[in-house]
C-alpha cells in the first residue's frame, strides 16, 4: 500500500515481476513445424508477449506468453539466423497500444525495452552433423562421421549411440570424439569405448554434445522441439557388418595387386 506524504490518498502499487530464460540451442521447430527458439519464463502469471532481437534489437521473433513456462518463438528468416540474440519479456499489463502493432523486421521501441520484466541472451548455433552408411568386415572397434558444424564457434563433442539397443529413445554410447574447436570438422574417426566393439550390423546416431570440464562431453546441444527441448543436432546411420570385405593389399601368392585393385577377403573358410 502507498499512500501521499499528508494519507490525503492512499492505493496499491502492484509490482510486475517475472524472468525470462534463453539458453543456447540449435535452430528447432516449434508445433507447426516453423523453425523456432525455446524460451523458458517463469514468476509471472500474466499474459505477456516475449520478442526475439539481434544485438540490435531488430526483432526476429515474436512469442505469446499465457502461462505456460516454455514458450517457442517462431523465427521468421531462419537462413543465417546464428549468433548472439536478446529474448525480452514485456507485459501487456504495462502495454500503451503498440506491442501487438510490432511484426518482424521492426525495431523494438525503447520505451518497450525499458517495460520488460526481465531480458536474457542466448547463442543460436548454425549447426548439423552427418554420418553416413558404412560397411566393415568383419567388425569393427570405430565408425567415421562425415561432418559436423556448430558455429559460431563453440567447443563441441561428436557423440555416438547405439541405436540398434533401443526400441525407443536414445541408445546408450558407444563413442565419443575428441573436443572439436572449430566451426565445420571434417571425417572424424570415433572411436568407440573401451572393450566395445560393433560385430553386427547396428543402427547409429551421431549427436553434438557441449563440451566439458572433468568429464567426455557434456549436455546434447538442444533444439526446440514444439514446446520442449530435444537433442537438435543428430543424425542416424546403418554399420553394417559383413563376412568379407574389399581392402587394397598382397594377394595369397605374395604379389601386390595393380595400384587401385582390391582383394576379397573372407573371415571364414574359403
Amino acid at each position: 500500500e502507498v499512500s501521499t506524504a499528508d494519507d490525503s490518498a492512499t492505493g496499491t502499487l502492484e509490482v510486475l515481476s517475472g524472468d525470462v530464460t534463453f539458453d543456447n540451442q540449435a535452430l528447432g521447430v516449434d508445433d507447426s513445424g516453423n523453425d523456432a527458439v525455446l524460451t523458458t519464463v517463469e514468476d509471472y502469471d500474466a499474459d505477456a508477449k516475449v520478442f526475439i532481437t539481434d544485438q540490435n534489437g531488430n526483432i526476429e521473433g515474436i512469442g505469446e506468453y499465457f502461462g505456460d513456462t516454455n514458450v517457442p518463438v517462431e523465427i521468421a528468416e531462419p537462413s543465417g539466423f546464428s549468433g548472439d540474440y536478446d529474448a525480452y519479456l514485456i507485459p501487456y499489463a504495462l502495454d500503451d497500444g503498440t506491442l501487438n502493432d510490432y511484426t518482424t523486421g521492426d525495431t523494438l521501441a525503447e520505451e518497450d525495452i525499458e517495460n520488460a520484466l526481465s531480458t536474457d541472451t542466448g547463442t543460436v548455433y548454425e549447426s548439423s552433423v552427418t554420418i553416413e552408411d558404412q560397411e566393415y568386415a568383419p567388425s569393427t572397434d570405430s565408425v567415421e562421421v562425415a561432418t559436423a558444424e556448430l558455429a559460431p564457434s563453440d567447443d563441441y563433442v561428436i557423440v555416438v549411440h547405439n541405436q540398434s539397443a533401443v526400441e525407443d529413445g536414445l541408445g546408450p554410447v558407444i563413442g565419443s570424439s575428441d573436443t572439436q574447436t572449430q566451426d565445420v570438422t571434417e571425417g572424424v574417426t570415433i572411436d568407440l569405448n573401451d572393450g566395445e566393439s560393433l560385430d553386427e550390423t547396428t543402427d547409429v546416431r551421431a549427436m553434438l554434445h557441449f563440451a566439458a570440464d572433468g568429464s567426455a562431453f557434456g549436455e546434447p546441444i538442444p533444439a526446440a522441439d514444439g514446446t520442449e527441448f530435444a537433442p537438435g543436432v543428430t543424425d542416424d546411420a546403418t554399420v553394417t557388418i559383413t563376412d568379407e570385405g574389399s581392402i587394397a593389399g598382397t594377394v595369397d601368392d605374395g604379389t601386390d595387386p595393380v595400384d587401385g585393385a582390391s582383394v576379397t577377403v573372407y573371415s571364414g573358410d574359403s
